[in-house]
């Protein structure tokens, strides 16, 4: 198994489902692409009773058996639905990183081949038997120009942007036994930070950068998004969790009744006094989290953010 590309996944399934792997729930959606347009037949969601993420280290065990819940209560069709599924990674439970390599040619007349990028990208890539990961290349600079592709161009110095996405393999063989036992084919991984990074109306009227902050439970990625390419990355190991915790502390109660605090806090459902007690909490962990994400931005791009 592999991560896809944005374009694999547009392209190449008719129709799938899309399970949603993250800290706090599981979501499972049907889709079906026709005429290029694609439809939502049907979603769930299940939430992760407890905390998957339990002290920075995965609880498979409880991944596996929520996926198996959330596909269970999936509405199927009549023997014509999709057979298909692409697992969705979140953070916490899959990693994104970008980095940038450089080579520098002595034999700058000879023409750049394809093995010539695979090289470098391949430089990102090494595999090992505690992991899953693929690469893809976002931006190429030859002497300092940028280009499209540089198969077939000269140049001394090429620098590749390369998007990295990692999972362990314990996931990867849990997530496997959950679709073996739907009777479904795994056709790979997806990270939903490389998603974001690629949404096409963030490039609406003409648009072509961005910062996108994709907020987590456990953490929170930046992504610089340049002439719609990814061009940089980074994460602050703080996330939403933060306001859980907050309320866990002010009402004196366990994660899964501050999660309820909170859901009804967000839904204006509590009363006058503990919605008060609940926006303290909440603004205090809000402006830490906000902190946490401005350190990260700042280096994303510290000469013209």
């Amino acid at each position: 198994m592999e991560f896809l590309s944005v374009g694999s996944l547009l392209k190449e399934h008719s129709s799938a489902i899309i399970v949603g792997v993250y800290t706090d729930k599981i979501t499972v959606s049907s889709i079906t692409k026709e005429g290029g347009k694609t439809t939502l037949i049907a979603t769930v969601a299940e939430p992760q009773e407890g905390d998957a993420f339990l002290g920075g280290v995965l609880d498979i065990e409880r991944i596996v058996q929520n996926c198996r819940k959330a596909l269970a209560a999936l509405p199927h069709g009549e023997g014509n639905g999709p057979r298909d599924v692409v697992f969705a990674l979140g953070g916490g439970v899959g990693a994104f990183l970008f980095v940038q390599e450089k080579n520098v040619r002595e034999e700058k007349e000879r023409k750049i081949i394809a093995e010539d990028v695979a090289a470098l990208i391949g430089a990102r890539t090494q595999r090992n038997d505690e992991e899953v990961m693929s690469a893809f290349a976002e931006s190429f600079l030859i002497d300092g120009f940028t280009v499209e592709n540089p198969v077939g161009m000269h140049g001394g110095e090429m620098f590749i942007g390369v998007a990295r996405m990692v999972c362990g393999s314990e996931l990867a063989k849990g997530l496997a036994s959950v679709a073996d036992a739907a009777g479904l084919s795994v056709k790979g991984f997806f990270d939903m930070r490389y998603a974001a990074a690629h949404y096409a109306k963030l490039f609406e009227e003409g648009k072509e950068s961005a910062i996108v902050l994709c907020v987590f439970e456990h953490e929170t990625s930046a992504i610089l998004v340049r002439n719609r390419a990814v061009a940089g990355a980074g994460v602050a190991r703080a996330g939403y969790g933060m306001l859980i915790k907050a309320l866990e502390d002010v009402f004196l109660v366990g994660r899964e009744e501050a999660k309820k605090i909170m859901y009804a806090f967000a839904k204006k459902e509590l009363d006058a006094h503990v919605h008060e007690r609940a926006y303290k909490a909440c603004d205090a962990a809000r402006g830490a989290l906000t902190a946490e994400i401005a350190h990260v931005v700042a280096r994303l791009d510290p000469t013209s953010l």
